[in-house]
């Protein structure tokens, strides 16, 4: 197995400019990765800037002569099997008949690593919470809330929610469970508004209203949205 060459934080900020068509690329590759576990009834449960890798093979390049860059996955210590057929065969305990309804959905503890990537229903409430969570998640929606936080670096090279730390907890919690405030972040640092449709339908505070990967996938690979795109990252 080859040794991956850098993580997406590492590309995002270890160089002057990426191009938008590397960005489509790595958008893409983004969306295509976890729409193939998901598909395989699998949640990643921990996707962030530092797991996941990027790859660039010399010689292979783009339209615009960059480099091709290609995204490889890592980390899947807290992947979650979502069907039951799968959860049963590995689960030393048989699912109860609520458990069973209830999938995808499932009970969770607060997520204390890589805070920015969570959605307010996984934030800890502080950095002493470790109760269960009251609410149940659906960790295929958690997923996509955390792919939205990712296309929104990729798009801007910048971290989201402006001045507010990964360690501040209550920051955190008043701008991702606050539509009103999320969408404005959104208008005010993502260029462009087919860009800003692409995380609107990624960073909805209720799990309901996001898109599952089905629909992100028809989204990114419309010929249309895809010219759209890298018009508006053009730039950036």
């Amino acid at each position: 197995m080859s040794r991956c060459q850098q993580t997406l934080r590492q590309y995002l900020h270890g160089r002057c400019s990426i191009s938008a068509a590397q960005k489509y690329k790595l958008m893409r590759d983004l969306i295509v990765a976890v729409k193939e576990l998901h598909d395989q009834g699998i949640s990643h449960r921990n996707l962030s800037e530092g797991n996941v890798m990027i790859n660039e093979v010399e010689g292979d390049i783009l339209q615009d002569g960059q480099p091709r860059p290609k995204v490889v996955l890592i980390d899947f210590r807290k992947a979650q099997f979502t069907r039951k057929e799968d959860i049963q065969q590995w689960r030393v305990s048989l699912l109860d008949s609520e458990e069973e309804n209830l999938l995808p959905k499932t009970s969770t503890l607060p997520d204390h690593e890589s805070k920015r990537y969570r959605s307010v229903v996984t934030l800890p409430r502080s950095k002493y919470h470790t109760d269960l969570l009251p609410l149940i998640i659906d960790p295929l929606a958690e997923d996509v809330f955390s792919l939205g936080v990712l296309l929104w670096q990729i798009a801007t090279q910048r971290n989201p929610w402006t001045g507010i730390f990964e360690d501040d907890i209550m920051g955190l919690r008043q701008i991702v469970g606050d539509e009103r405030r999320l969408r404005i972040e959104i208008c005010r640092t993502v260029p462009g508004n087919r860009c800003r449709e692409l995380l609107f339908g990624c960073l909805g505070v209720r799990a309901e209203d996001r898109w599952n990967l089905q629909q992100l996938s028809g989204w990114i690979w419309n010929p249309d949205n895809r010219k759209q795109l890298i018009w508006e990252m053009t730039g950036q």
